[in-house]
């Protein structure tokens, strides 16, 4: 049985004082995931703006981490397509998308590991990504 699909509450975005929301940040368009023949996400639409914060609640199984990694690039919708700072990312290469990952930043709640790299990959990530982590030559 299915978990049981929760609400979304919507609520008036806060405009900036010229009355402009900007780009947005983050924009999902009918972006569908399915894994054999469990639906985890389905026909899911919404737009992020800079400076909003959103909290996704749901039952275990509903779809929550598949909705951020699908975010991230990490999973490829079935149909659909996602938008990263102005940029269509659905079939971006994984390098191409180091660059938008760089610029976004969640918090799971297991462990931070990006399951569709290598443990090498995973390892040099944040040493490629942040130069304060680089070790300099002696």
């Amino acid at each position: 049985m299915a978990p049981e699909t929760l609400p979304i509450i919507e609520r008036p975005l806060t405009r900036s004082p010229s009355g402009s929301l900007g780009e947005p940040v983050l924009r999902f368009e009918r972006v569908s995931v399915s894994f054999a023949d469990v639906r985890a996400l389905e026909e899911v639409s919404f737009v992020m703006y800079a400076g909003e914060s959103r909290v996704i609640l749901g039952a275990a199984g509903s779809g929550k981490t598949v909705l951020l990694k699908t975010a991230l690039g990490l999973i490829r919708p079935d149909s659909g397509r996602v938008w990263a700072f102005g940029q269509e990312i659905t079939s971006l290469s994984e390098r191409e998308l180091f660059d938008i990952r760089a610029r976004i930043g969640v918090l799971f709640q297991e462990g931070g590991l990006f399951d569709s790299l290598t443990v090498e990959e995973n390892v040099g990530y944040p040493l490629e990504n942040q130069p304060s982590l680089r070790c300099s030559p002696e």
